[in-house]
């Protein structure tokens, strides 16, 4: 079965390091999962096995992207000793200058020699755990990081330009609305700067999470069997994100939504980046994206600070009113930058079309 393209003539696959991970965040069933069968929690492959996957992917599929899906990938791994040896399989291989590579890891594993090694061996993506931007939300989930390790680790793949995605919680069963506004303020020290799209959700109460378990002792859970949920304290928090969930459905959860197109705008150019001569015209559209991504992060923060007031402290007058105009504001929104990054993103594809031929 031949790969798809992921961008610039490039072909990808998902592929493993391992399965399990040795962490018990108190909202993730992953450690309850993998606890279920004898053995260890976080199985891992022999770092040449990796390679030679991807080796053998690479000669017979022409595969050069190669998305890590481990809930977290091996990067301090018996100290560091894993990755130390998957990165010289690589180099042996004779991958290293061929290959792309994203993982999946929590903020505190970020540390910028290693991550600076990884890089010159390929690494060019990283999704980040973070989750919430408070220190008393972090400890809620049991993460064992604070709010200034998730954005030095940030920070230190900004520097080392490696992309990042992240997870996020905007909401948790103990929200209030101070907590959704300090959550608010990390997203724009996170990502103000157009790093990586804004992007949110709410905690979900996971079957046997510790989670799950504290909100049915408390009696909080509700709906079918399989897919509950649970209402805020404060019943103004309830309407706020059913707001937000409605409002920002086609942006944060579409396909063809915003914060998609501007993960997958931000991924061409780190792709283009790795196999292509660097020119003025690169140069542009990528200024072009970051501007963009600001700007439309600018505008969310700014939605959501309008949709907070129409419930604090108390629900506003013509409250419906409001409602309806911010709904539209927010479409409107959403419409216009996602015109923009569309032109972008096809002025991208042009590029890569024309530099392909040439390199033909």
């Amino acid at each position: 079965m031949p790969l798809k393209d992921f961008a610039v003539g490039k072909k990808f696959a998902t592929i493993l390091a391992g399965r399990g991970c040795v962490y018990g965040c108190s909202f993730c069933s992953i450690r309850e999962f993998y606890s279920k069968p004898p053995g260890p929690i976080k199985r891992m492959r022999r770092p040449e096995m990796a390679v030679r996957e991807m080796e053998l992917l690479h000669e017979q599929l022409g595969c050069s992207i190669f998305m890590f899906q481990d809930d977290d990938f091996p990067v301090t791994y018996r100290r560091g000793a894993w990755l130390e040896e998957f990165c010289n399989c690589l180099r042996d291989a004779g991958l290293s200058e061929r290959v792309l590579w994203k993982i999946n890891c929590r903020p505190d594993e970020i540390e910028r020699e290693a991550f600076l090694h990884m890089k010159k061996h390929g690494l060019f993506l990283v999704y980040l755990g973070i989750e919430s931007g408070t220190d008393e939300g972090l400890r809620l989930m049991e993460k064992r990081t604070t709010v200034e390790i998730n954005l030095k680790a940030a920070t230190i793949l900004k520097e080392l330009g490696v992309v990042y995605d992240y997870g996020f919680m905007l909401f948790d069963p103990w929200s209030t609305f101070d907590t959704v506004a300090q959550n608010l303020d990390f997203l724009e020290d996170l990502c103000g700067d157009g790093s990586s799209p804004v992007t949110f959700c709410k905690m979900l109460p996971y079957a046997e999470t510790k989670i799950e378990k504290q909100l049915r002792k408390e009696g909080r859970l509700i709906g079918p069997v399989g897919k509950e949920d649970y209402r805020f304290h404060d019943p103004a928090l309830d309407s706020l994100y059913l707001l937000m969930a409605t409002c920002f459905a086609d942006w944060i959860g579409d396909r063809d939504g915003l914060l998609n197109l501007a993960r997958w705008v931000r991924h061409f150019i780190a792709v283009y980046h790795r196999y292509f001569p660097i020119s003025s015209d690169i140069r542009d559209l990528e200024e072009a994206t970051r501007t963009l991504i600001a700007q439309s992060n600018a505008s969310f923060i700014k939605l959501t600070k309008s949709m907070i007031s129409l419930y604090r402290p108390v629900a506003s007058k013509n409250i419906k009113a409001r409602t309806a105009k911010l709904k539209k504001e927010t479409e409107t929104c959403h419409r216009h930058y996602r015109k923009a990054l569309t032109e972008v993103m096809d002025a991208l594809e042009s590029l890569g079309e024309r530099v392909l031929a040439i390199s033909e």
